[in-house]
């Protein structure tokens, strides 16, 4: 199998989740196997890479000597569950826009825009076995698959999420349908702590599912009765990104997030 790039640019712009701030991204189609952010007014570069990754706190920072960018997940993980391989992200701002809080966007252009193969193999990263690693409450585990699937679970003391657990096979046609639609969440009880973090000043009922006292804030319609954990399954696509490879072989996470996703890519041995 080749790697792909986009058969065409496409352009996106609003605020970020965090910074509230505006930013205008173009998407290119480029050559040379990798996906790379770039600094639009210097040209700067940073490689979408798990070794440039800077913040692991309610989003993926990645960043160089000379500037950095935040809440990159959603963008990336439409890129690798539509099948992009290769492309350039120049950004004029410091935060990918939140858009409505998924991927769902990202992921209906890229399917209209459409997919050019390149002469570059694939080369993904086959699993023998299985590596597994352990956090407080939380694991990660990787094992032999002859494609690829992803399963998650995860635990709230809300009643309204609860326990829920998820597993998708990865084709771009699944992604799109299961996994691309689902949004961005938290309990209203947090909110206070995440503001005074300096985070979520993007934050609306438009792009966050709120849950509070076993329901959905001011009844928000939801897309599946499961979107929490299928918003995890995302995050996950977009952190695993950050290898740089594919895998083929299955992915099981409990209870995970970005921090745990980051250091399994960065002491799982991907790289010898």
């Amino acid at each position: 199998m080749k790697k792909k790039t986009l058969n065409k640019a496409f352009k996106k712009s609003g605020r970020g989740l965090h910074t509230g701030k505006f930013a205008h991204l173009r998407v290119e189609p480029s050559q040379d196997g990798m996906i790379k952010f770039i600094r639009q007014n210097t040209g700067s570069i940073i490689h979408a890479h798990y070794k440039n990754v800077v913040d692991t706190k309610r989003g993926v920072t990645l960043a160089n000597e000379e500037w950095s960018v935040r809440t990159v997940e959603h963008l990336l993980s439409a890129l690798y569950g539509m099948g992009v391989d290769s492309c350039n992200i120049f950004i004029d701002g410091e935060e990918v826009p939140a858009l409505d809080g998924s991927s769902l966007e990202f992921a209906d252009i890229i399917s209209d825009i459409g997919l050019l193969e390149l002469d570059e193999e694939l080369n993904p990263v086959t699993i023998k076995g299985s590596i597994r690693m352990d956090f407080s409450g939380a694991y990660i585990e990787v094992s032999e698959h002859p494609d690829g699937r992803i399963c998650c679970s995860i635990e709230f003391n809300e009643s309204a999420i609860g326990t829920q657990h998820f597993c998708v096979d990865q084709t771009p046609t699944n992604y799109i349908k299961e996994i691309a639609p689902a949004r961005t969440f938290i309990q209203l009880r947090d909110v206070e702590h995440v503001l005074k973090m300096g985070k979520a000043k993007g934050g609306s009922l438009e792009n966050t599912v709120v849950y509070d006292n076993g329901g959905v804030y001011k009844n928000m319609p939801l897309r599946f009765t499961d979107e929490p954990v299928r918003h995890k399954i995302l995050d996950l696509i977009g952190d695993f990104a950050l290898l740089g490879r594919r895998i083929k072989g299955s992915i099981t996470a409990y209870r995970t997030g970005h921090t745990e996703h980051i250091t399994f890519l960065k002491k799982g041995g991907f790289d010898r």
